[in-house]
């Protein structure tokens, strides 16, 4: 048994030492296009669980888009649209 916990402890520290002396470099995506309706502007934008967020705002837009971090592709569009 002792064995094994000496195996394993060893085994966590080579592969902390691998992952701080090699982080992972950032992989980038070159220019995405993103199509924007006119009269809006970018109001927030955030990331979460590899997937970019962009909310756009203006007076005749509510749009929030949705891109994969990885590929910068886009996942989704949702319009927001008020009702009379």
């Amino acid at each position: 048994m002792g064995v094994v916990l000496v195996i394993g402890f060893f085994v966590v520290v080579v592969t902390l030492v691998d992952r701080l002396s090699n982080p992972r470099e950032a992989k980038r995506l070159g220019d995405v296009a993103i199509i924007v309706p006119a009269g809006c502007q970018l109001a927030d934008a955030w990331s979460q669980d590899e997937r970019l967020y962009l909310r756009y705002a203006g007076e005749a837009c509510g749009l929030l888009v949705v891109l994969d971090a990885e590929s910068g592709g886009e996942l989704a569009r949702y319009h927001g649209k008020t009702t009379p």
